[in-house]
């Protein structure tokens, strides 16, 4: 895409990131450090809610997945999940859970070709409330995929039972990947799969809206129900595989691996700029 030429800001003068004091430590905010690491931008830690970028109160860099945490008020906003409909706002990017985990069985196994993978069809996941119960079992989404775990463990904390890198190796082997929706529009799930070269499978709420918006039958098909997942797998060719997969993990390191993604946040911002300045 285009802006993968994009100038850097020179390390003299390197973005600042106002990391926000949340609960977690995976997803934007190890993004965060992973910036840092390289030498992107440079990090300032504080209490509040949300990311920013340049100052506080600057450049809204918005990871919640609802939009309840919004503060009052921004000079723009970069929206990784719902975004706000309002001026100088736009859809941003989103990230594996773990994007180091990631990027390390990227660089340590390669992406896997159409005979590699040994499973035709997966869908790991878990149901943790009353929201993802709703939206994922009123179709009998179990019967549509080879591959099919999903434990119902209501209001429950437990971490997953399979260990990231076993869940990462599993999609790795596998053809397609079943997103279904859960209490947010986006979920991890779609960039991992995406960032291993599976074919995601999108059903109904799961959002395709980042800045390089996802183009159906290109990076994804859709399925309305669990018997068109099956015509769908059993129809697609491996050369029309072959170029979807290409087109997922192209997508991956432009916007969501950890130098793409930095270069997709400072473009955003720039071209926020321009549009509110009207240049």
């Amino acid at each position: 895409m285009f802006w993968t030429s994009l100038t850097l800001l020179s390390y003299n003068n390197k973005l600042k990131i106002f990391r926000s004091k949340v609960d977690w430590g995976h997803s934007f905010q190890e993004l965060i450090t992973l910036w840092e690491k390289k030498g992107l931008c440079e990090v300032v830690e504080t209490k509040e809610q949300c990311s920013w970028a340049e100052e506080l109160g600057g450049v809204l860099l918005y990871e919640h997945d609802g939009l309840s945490s919004l503060p009052v008020d921004w000079d723009i906003a970069l929206f990784a999940n719902e975004v706000y409909n309002g001026s100088n706002t736009s859809p941003w990017i989103y990230w594996p859970k773990y994007p180091k985990k990631m990027a390390d069985s990227i660089n340590e196994f390669g992406i896997y070709n159409f005979d590699q993978r040994n499973i035709s069809s997966i869908f790991l996941g878990k149901v943790q409330n009353t929201t993802q119960l709703e939206k994922r079992t009123s179709k009998n989404w179990n019967e549509s995929v080879e591959v099919f775990s999903m434990p119902i463990e209501l209001n429950g904390k437990s971490e997953y039972k399979t260990p990231y890198e076993d869940y990462l190796s599993q999609i790795r082997n596998s053809k397609f990947g079943l997103c279904l929706s859960g209490c947010s529009l986006k979920s991890s799930r779609e960039i991992e799969l995406m960032a291993s070269g599976t074919v995601p499978i999108f059903t109904e709420n799961v959002d395709n809206k980042y800045f390089e918006p996802l183009r159906e039958n290109y990076h994804y098909f859709y399925a309305e129900h669990p018997q068109q997942v099956e015509d769908i797998i059993n129809s697609c060719s491996k050369e029309q595989w072959r170029e979807m997969s290409a087109h997922c993990v192209d997508w991956y390191f432009r916007n969501a691996s950890i130098e793409g993604s930095f270069e997709t946040t400072e473009y955003v911002i720039q071209e926020l700029r321009k549009e509110k300045n009207g240049s």
